[in-house]
């Protein structure tokens, strides 16, 4: 009885310790460098007076948080088991192996230890081909080789085989050398099903741009770094019922902050070829061009505008101003410039508008001529030439003007002036008294030395005004274009339209840094604007604010358009705030 009694206690505490176990889950085996993956260590049997696994021996992995815990507990027919899980958060040192070593626990006067777990680093922007992961970035170029100013099509699509939340952008990809221009996206990013490498995914377009080159060479657009939330499923312990891992259930499940990034992307950049090149700056891509006049009758010194109108797919904002040959008796002025830009679905497109003030010096028929706009085609490979009609005008002498004299072209005023010069009869008496005053170069220069020096002050001192005008008169323009894109961006937040609305907002506040630091938006990063902004004294708390803004509409835009109203409407109003403070210190 007594040996049956033993043999059924040895039996049960076999059992007992057959159901204790120690193991470690990465959450993924293929980790680009530096960034953080997790690994949980689960200690299956018991929960309670578990030490706290140190994981100590480290290959090419940094250990940077944690841990977590959590306990879990499960009655299966009456049958109570428990766990107890620890996770640990890592990062992937450099492109190779990793290895995190075996960890050891004790419990019950026993060690448990997990087998070590073998991580592969990639670089960062690198997904290993063959390897599923539950979500990673692709760039898309619509071509690798382009010309000099020929669009470029960069299509940045998310892949997700588990359920996210709220993708943020966490950096936008430098890239050197391009001007970037941004596609306007759905207000709802909807997801399309793929399947990439035999896996089935979802995936969305949650950024679109377009490139232009303004260099040659092989050029290199940097990875685009997000964030995104992860729902996945928790490792399920012995003894647990399965049951609660339903999707229907919370349980089981975790959300997990997940940074992901593209891969770097190298372009071939051709240089514009030099035969049939014209002079001066060329455009790059398809265009027309129109012109007109606001008047075709005008009186003497009345002024006309000359509108000059090129359309077309191209780097519109960076159109060269065309170059006309007007005649002689205009008084011309630089043009004026606008432009309108249409932004998809697939180019870059619009209208550049410059606008000529002219002014008749003389009348009689005046006749503007052809505007011949040359470009480069890349379809074609050769430059082409859009041309306009000449254009004719009427100059009258105007009322009033009978008194006073009038030309007919600049080339009679030569002749004006000339009249009869006196005969005198009788030749006067020569001396030569000496080399006089006037005849002396020092004389002359001690006459001018006074004269030169204020010129060169009078012109020091108007430079240094019209400079500061220039700056305050640009900077006047670019306020007042960031409250237009305000005041769209409410009427956009008002009308649930918070997706034109973040675009309104992120433009305007880009605008603002652009014109402050005059560091471009196209070709600089939020890192770099900020450090320069800080090297000019402007103040912190205005950069606190607008850079708050723009994050604000990022959230909105990679949120598929779901942040609240309430926050735009506070983002849009701090920046309002901010730029009457900026008006009243240019």
């Amino acid at each position: 009885m007594r040996l049956a009694l033993v043999a059924a206690l040895l039996l049960a505490s076999l059992q007992a310790f057959a159901q204790l176990s120690f193991e470690a889950t990465p959450s993924r085996t293929t980790v680009p460098a530096g960034e953080p993956f997790e690994v949980t260590f689960t200690f299956n049997g018991a929960a309670r007076g578990l030490p706290t696994p140190q994981p100590n021996q480290l290959s090419n992995v940094t250990l940077i948080g944690g841990p977590s815990t959590s306990t879990q507990t499960s009655n299966v027919n009456g049958r109570v088991t428990s766990s107890k899980s620890f996770t640990y958060v890592f990062s992937g040192g450099t492109p190779g192996p990793a290895v995190i070593g075996p960890v050891d626990i004790a419990y019950g006067g026993r060690k448990y230890s997990t087998p070590p777990i073998s991580i592969t680093v990639v670089k960062a922007g690198e997904r290993q081909r063959g390897t599923a992961q539950d979500v990673f970035i692709e760039v898309i170029p619509d071509k690798r080789d382009a010309y000099v100013g020929e669009q470029i099509i960069l299509t940045y699509k998310l892949y997700f085989s588990a359920s996210i939340y709220a993708p943020e952008i966490k950096e936008l990809p430098k890239a050197t050398g391009f001007w970037t221009e941004e596609f306007e996206l759905p207000d709802k990013l909807v997801p399309r099903d793929e399947v990439v490498e035999g896996q089935s995914y979802k995936s969305i377009v949650f950024r679109k741009a377009a490139l232009f080159a303004t260099t040659a060479g092989d050029l290199t657009v940097d990875p685009l770094t997000a964030v995104v939330q992860v729902e996945r499923r928790k490792n399920s312990s012995r003894g647990r019922d399965p049951f609660f891992d339903d999707p229907f259930f919370s349980l089981g499940r975790r959300r997990e902050s997940v940074q992901v990034s593209s891969r770097a992307l190298k372009l071939a950049i051709k240089p514009l070829p030099d035969s049939g090149r014209p002079e001066g700056d060329v455009a790059v891509g398809r265009f027309t061009a129109t012109a007109r006049v606001d008047k075709q009758e005008v009186s003497l010194n009345d002024a006309v505008t000359l509108t000059v109108q090129i359309r077309g797919t191209g780097n519109i904002r960076t159109l060269p101003i065309p170059e006309i040959r007007f005649p002689t008796d205009f008084e011309t002025y630089e043009p004026r410039t606008s432009d309108q830009i249409r932004r998809g679905p697939d180019k870059i497109s619009g209208t550049k508008t410059f606008e000529f003030v002219l002014i008749p010096r003389a009348a009689g028929t005046q006749t503007i001529p052809s505007v011949s706009y040359k470009y480069f085609d890349p379809q074609t490979q050769k430059y082409e030439t859009a041309e306009t009609s000449p254009i004719s005008i009427e100059v009258g002498r105007g009322k009033g003007s009978s008194g006073a004299q009038q030309f007919e072209s600049k080339r009679e005023v030569k002749s004006v002036g000339q009249d009869i010069a006196y005969v005198k009869a009788e030749s006067g008496e020569i001396s030569l008294i000496g080399v006089l005053p006037h005849e002396r170069l020092g004389t002359w220069a001690l006459i001018a030395s006074p004269w030169v020096a204020m010129a060169g002050l009078a012109f020091a001192l108007r430079r240094n005004a019209e400079t500061s005008r220039t700056l305050s008169s640009r900077r006047r323009r670019t306020l007042k274009s960031a409250r237009a894109r305000l005041t769209h961006a409410e009427r956009f937040a008002s009308t649930e339209k918070l997706q034109d609305s973040s675009r309104e907002l992120a433009l305007a506040v880009q605008d603002v840094f652009s014109e402050w630091t005059d560091l471009s938006s196209a070709t600089h990063t939020i890192q770099e604007w900020e450090k320069e902004w800080r090297s000019r004294g402007f103040s912190d708390e205005h950069w606190i604010t607008l850079k708050s803004a723009l994050s604000a509409s990022e959230r909105s835009r990679f949120a598929g358009g779901q942040a609240s109203r309430a926050e735009m409407h506070d983002a849009i109003q701090n920046v309002r705030s901010v730029l009457v403070q900026l008006e009243s210190a240019s």
